[in-house]
């Protein structure tokens, strides 16, 4: 199992416009009220993350969800059947978005970015592995963990009761009846 490292500034919110955006973890945060797009070498204080964005930490079987604990964390290095939850990420959305339906709409992806937590020296060893087995696949430091918005889905659990109030309604499964 190879180690990966996780800062909350990794987290990104793609919009079908292109544009790209990254959380802030507080509602009253300066940079929740800035500039919708950022760069990837954006800094964990310029985009709201670090101090609180760690809800609970997992690691080696303990689970660390007690503020003292965990405040000021700015990275994780996350092992197998490590995890880390963050905190409500916060996104600027355009003005022309209206309601909740309309903001998912709107976006395409969800990005979590985490790196390899290893040496250098390990990855030369994998790169070399494959070498010797002939295989074309070398493996990177960075992998992207994405989630798709779908709208599809997301029109599933909404219903207009008019042109300006929507419902979100969840559908009971035949398990639950």
């Amino acid at each position: 199992p190879i180690p990966l490292s996780l800062t909350p500034s990794a987290v990104r919110l793609k919009f079908k416009n292109g544009t790209v955006q990254s959380p802030s973890y507080s509602p009253s945060s300066s940079s929740f009220f800035s500039s919708s797009t950022c760069s990837p070498e954006s800094t964990d204080a310029e985009l709201g993350g670090g101090e609180n964005a760690f809800l609970a930490v997992a690691h080696e079987g303990i689970v660390k969800e007690d503020v003292g604990d965990i405040a000021g964390l700015s990275q994780v290095v996350l092992k197998q059947w490590d995890f880390a939850v963050l905190g409500t990420c916060y996104f600027q959305m355009p003005l022309s978005c209206r309601f909740e339906p309309d903001a998912l709409e709107t976006c395409d992806e969800l990005v979590v970015h985490v790196q390899r937590a290893d040496s250098h020296a390990a990855l030369a060893r994998e790169h070399a592995q494959y070498a010797k087995c002939n295989m074309t696949e070398i493996t990177g430091r960075q992998r992207e963990i994405v989630a798709t918005f779908d709208e599809s889905r997301i029109w599933k659990h909404y219903t207009e009761v008019n042109s300006q109030f929507w419902v979100f309604s969840e559908r009971p499964s035949l398990a639950s009846i």
